[in-house]
């Protein structure tokens, strides 16, 4: 019997050749490949529809890596599972794992973020710890040795959001700007150079930032009034600037606007608007891009994903993507070599298509307040001691007025919406 997920789903994240779902009730579920035990449910079989994650309660937040897979549960913890051959696990060997196991020598988070062969948290006090694989400084302690368990990115605070990338880390900080470090292939760490940093260097020319995502080649980031910007590798147009150059500071996307949503992937990028349409540019290799056959086709600038509407949450992962729609249906589309879509069999998908067999219920103001209760924390370390009725009630002085059961968007604005509650209420 296919799976039924009687749970609102507050997040979907595409890794590598893996797919993975958060529910509101703390519950993880996992689809896709499963060579290294990345789908943590004791085996090491593929999977085309979802399976749960044992071992694992009161999951407020999910990462999905190139070959492993993280969680964050609401104590602040994180557990990993899968690929460990750099130690990307943090459990302090170099074993695979097929079930989670607890991440050493670190509490108190309150973000992950994991990615080739290693591993970012972010911590409720404003600092970024990393471990793994270290070769192109990803790690930001001064080194290029490979950590087994957590360490403190050098000199490095009053952070607020990290993405890890193929082979470079990204951090925002409170004041809005962006800082970045490891690789600096095609410029990718947006300081003008190309040259390998081992400690966080400053993005140039860019501010007021609310929202970052590191790929496999490029970075992105978005702005407080809906703007999107991107450097680093444009081979397959990847940055949507209309151009296939290389760029090492950011450039502004072309002909899009009030985003609200941004996701880099493996050399294409999407993004989501604030009235639920997904755009996409890049490489179209196995249909990642999601707007037809159109053969290893590339486009540099933004189009329109079809059939898809009313998208509250993006992920762009290594050779597909994800969506998850305010109904609390999931769609991909892309490679599907794996099952990663979620659906059998195992054929790529040039157009958007429905995660075979995944129900979920839509987020809605009335279990917008489960979701809260099991996550007490922003990523800015804000605690929520505010019921739903003064988000409400804060909304309404924006004019938006929602009716009683209206679908929030996704978790970010859940979150943006308590912080605003939380400063109406003083």
């Amino acid at each position: 019997m296919d799976p039924v997920i009687n749970s609102a789903l507050v997040q979907a994240v595409s890794g590598a050749s893996h797919s993975m779902a958060l529910t509101c009730n703390g519950q993880v579920f996992a689809w896709g490949q499963n060579s290294y035990g990345q789908l943590g449910d004791g085996t090491s079989e593929d999977r085309s529809t979802p399976v749960d994650v044992p071992g694992l309660e009161d999951v407020v937040f999910i990462s999905a890596g190139f070959q492993h897979s993280m969680a964050l549960t609401r104590d602040g913890k994180v557990f990993s599972w899968g690929c460990n051959d750099n130690g990307q696990l943090g459990d302090g060997t170099r074993e695979h794992r097929s079930t989670p196991v607890a991440v050493q020598d670190i509490e108190d988070v309150i973000s992950i973020s994991a990615a080739r062969g290693y591993s970012l948290a972010l911590t409720r006090d404003g600092k970024v710890f990393a471990w793994g694989w270290n070769v192109f400084g990803t790690l930001g302690d001064g080194t290029r040795k490979d950590r087994l368990t957590p360490v403190a990115v050098k000199d490095f605070e009053d952070v607020i959001s990290i993405s890890a990338g193929e082979y470079h880390s990204m951090a925002l900080k409170h004041d809005g700007k962006v800082f970045a470090w490891g690789s600096n292939q095609y410029g990718k760490l947006g300081d003008g150079t190309s040259e390998d940093r081992l400690t966080p260097v400053a993005v140039q020319d860019i501010e007021d930032v609310i929202s970052i995502s590191a790929g496999s080649s490029q970075s992105m980031a978005l702005t407080r009034d809906g703007k999107v910007f991107a450097w680093g590798c444009n081979y397959h147009g990847e940055l949507g600037d209309g151009t296939r150059e290389h760029q090492s500071t950011p450039v502004a996307l072309q002909d899009l606007e009030d985003v609200i949503s941004i996701s880099a992937g493996s050399d294409h990028s999407i993004a989501s608007t604030r009235d639920g349409n997904l755009f996409a540019w890049g490489y179209n290799g196995d249909g990642r891009l999601g707007n037809g056959p159109l053969d290893y086709w590339s486009t540099p600038a933004p189009l329109a994903c079809p059939g898809l509407e009313d998208v509250i949450s993006i992920s762009a992962g290594g050779e597909h993507s994800m969506a998850l729609m305010r109904v609390g249906k999931v769609f991909a589309w892309g490679c599907n070599q794996y099952g990663q879509l979620g659906f059998s069999p195992q054929l790529n998908n040039w157009g958007v298509r429905a995660c075979h067999g995944q129900t979920f219920c839509p987020i809605t103001h009335d279990n917008v307040e489960q979701w809260r209760a099991a996550c007490l924390i922003s990523p800015s370390g804000t605690k929520f001691p505010y019921t739903t009725t003064a988000i409400l009630e804060w909304l309404r002085k924006k004019n938006t007025n929602p009716a009683s059961n209206e679908i929030i968007a996704n978790v970010t604005e859940v979150v943006n919406l308590l912080e605003a509650a939380a400063k109406f209420q003083g």
